[in-house]
Parts: structure tokens; sequence; C-alpha cells
């Protein structure tokens, strides 16, 4: 739910973007291994072209984001 709600949320804030194919969201996923000590973890994966740093509104959208959620930029693996 929590993750539907911030799906949301990103593709709102990045609409522009999203419209010029510049960024990609899928939508929120289990990854491999999503039960980590009780707690059920979902990815939701957003894929940048070409751009040396994120764009403002998508800056704007994660900066709020409540306790618990983690941001990887450049990760060395998803799954």
């Amino acid at each position: 739910r929590e993750s539907q709600r911030v799906y949301a949320l990103l593709r709102k804030q990045t609409s522009a973007y999203v419209k010029k194919k510049i960024i990609q969201i899928f939508e929120p996923q289990y990854p491999l291994i999503s039960n980590v000590r009780g707690q059920m973890k979902k990815q939701i994966i957003i894929k940048i072209k070409e751009q040396k740093e994120l764009p403002q509104e998508l800056r704007k959208a994660i900066m709020p984001l409540p306790a618990g959620w983690i941001v990887d930029v450049d990760p060395i693996s998803i799954i």
C-alpha cells in the first residue's frame, strides 16, 4: 500500500520527464529476498536516461519519504 502511494507520487511529480522518456519508473516489485528480519520489502526502480544529476522534481519527491525508506543511487545490483 505504502509503496503504491509512493509510486503514484513519484509518477505525478515527474510526469513531464516520464512523457519525454527521460525517466522510467517501474511499479513496486518484491526483490529476490523480500523478507528481511520479519519485514516485507519492495523496490521501486527509477531509470534516468543520460543525466548527471537527479532532476529537481524527482529530488523533491524523494526527500520527504518517511523513515524506513532507502534510496540507493546507482546500485550495484537490483536483485
